[in-house]
């Protein structure tokens, strides 16, 4: 099995919303932001992707999706591949919403850091996402 790792392309949209809808996760915003996808395939099958929402010269972590054949070491890949997209687009910092505590290793091992939710910058509060997710107890918000 070989897996390769790109950036997704206008002509990726179908294929990563399909990809992305089917892990249960809203498609919006795909179309507009297709370029700060990060692919991870297997024989030309999306695999794994992740895409990054940007806000003011700020990236917000969205689409983590992973098919449950790859292995840690992949989803490894994937998620420091969030570095490409930040530098590709100069972003100062790359946020992430989270409610899985067991992810909190994996993600500072990556280089994010939690963070309290008061130091979050307004126009990161501000993202619809951001906005659903800061109220549940469970919500944990970490930048890189």
């Amino acid at each position: 099995m070989f897996y390769s790792l790109r950036l997704a392309t206008k002509s990726d949209i179908d294929n990563v919303k399909e990809f992305v809808g089917q892990a249960g996760l809203s498609t919006n915003g795909i179309e507009a932001s297709i370029q700060q996808f990060m692919l991870l395939e297997r024989d030309s099958s999306i695999v794994g992707c992740i895409g990054i929402e940007k806000i003011n010269g700020d990236g917000l972590l969205r689409s983590f999706v992973a098919s449950k054949e790859i292995q840690k070491a992949h989803l490894m890949t994937l998620l420091e591949s969030v570095d490409v997209v930040a530098e590709k687009e100069a972003l100062q910092n790359v946020y992430l919403v989270t409610n899985e505590g067991a992810s909190l290793d994996f993600l500072t091992i990556t280089g994010f850091q939690a963070m309290h939710v008061d130091k979050v910058p307004e126009h990161i509060r501000q993202n619809e996402h951001v906005k659903q997710a800061i109220h549940k107890t469970s919500t944990i918000i970490m930048v890189k």
